[in-house]
Formats: structure tokens, C-alpha cells, sequence
């Protein structure tokens, strides 16, 4: 039954699909945030982990957007000239 309501839940949606692009970046965000932080010599770790949390979801957001939605669009557009 809750298969149902969040397959029709738009925010339920969005945010499981970023949960790839996020789940593929999260290690290059932490390794480049990490670098740049210990330049600066920061080592308060709540605020390295904001910043990772929050890199990693605007990177899945700007992955999603430029690179996912386009290749799903072409995708598709293949699949209804075959059909």
C-alpha cells in the first residue's frame, strides 16, 4: 500500500531519483571538500559534513537536471519510434 501513495508523491519521486547521483558522487565531493578544507585548516566536523551533504545533493540535483533528464528524453524518444 505505501508503494502506491509514494509512487504518486512527486517529492517522494524527485528525491529517489537523485538518491543515485548522489550515491555515485558522495565520495568524490568528500575527497575534494576534504582537500580544500584542510588548506584552510578547518577541522570542525559538523561543518565539513554540512558542506558535504550539501555539495553532494547539488551536485545530484545538477547531475539529474543536465545529464539524466536529457539522456532519459532521448531514451525515450527511441523507444516511441519503435513502438
Amino acid at each position: 500500500m505505501t508503494f502506491v501513495f509514494n509512487n504518486k508523491n512527486k517529492w517522494d519521486r524527485y528525491i529517489g531519483d537523485l538518491s543515485y547521483p548522489i550515491y555515485i558522487g558522495h565520495m568524490l565531493i568528500i575527497t575534494v571538500v576534504s582537500s580544500i578544507v584542510g588548506n584552510f585548516q578547518i577541522h570542525n566536523r559538523e561543518v565539513f559534513s554540512l558542506i558535504c551533504v550539501f555539495l553532494s545533493v547539488l551536485s545530484a540535483v545538477f547531475l539529474n537536471k543536465y545529464i539524466g533528464i536529457p539522456i532519459e528524453n532521448i531514451k525515450n524518444s527511441f523507444r516511441t519510434k519503435t513502438l
